[in-house]
């Protein structure tokens, strides 16, 4: 056994021997041991990593929180809300030119909840919500 291994034992164990033990058996644990410590030294490590890349992140985040409360990413956000709107007004025309039964139609869409639109007419709303996700991520509006 090494005497590394033996300190530790005395330290911890509070022995300074251990005469019931064959060479054979201290051996055995001190593989265990060191197996051991190794495990914890790479858990360590991989905490570490970890850490930095929430660090790393979260720096990331805070960047671009910055970016979004500076006033032209309002000017965007707002621009692209109008881009909406004029899109609605625009496609509103069309169904009342088509007829009060696309107009009902429309207007039932619009008072039922996303959660309970199908998935066709959850794209449409994705749509948008990928265009806010673009500028959020500091593309730009076409």
């Amino acid at each position: 056994m090494s005497e590394k291994i033996r300190k530790i034992f005395a330290r911890h164990l509070s022995v300074v021997e251990l005469p019931e033990y064959s060479e054979i058996d201290l051996a055995m644990l001190e593989k265990e041991v060191l197996a051991a410590v190794a495990e914890l030294e790479q858990a360590y490590e991989a905490s570490c990593q970890a850490y930095e890349m929430v660090e790393k992140e979260r720096d990331n985040a805070e960047l671009r929180l910055s970016e979004i409360r500076k006033p032209d990413f309002l000017e965007k956000l707002a621009a692209l809300g109008h881009e909406q709107l004029a899109h609605w007004v625009t496609h509103e025309d069309d169904i009342t030119k088509q007829g009060f039964e696309s107009w009902q139609r429309w207007l039932k869409q619009a008072q039922t909840p996303y959660e309970q639109l199908s998935n066709e007419e959850k794209e449409y709303d994705r749509e948008w919500a990928r265009k806010v996700l673009k500028l959020l991520d500091g593309g730009e509006q076409q």
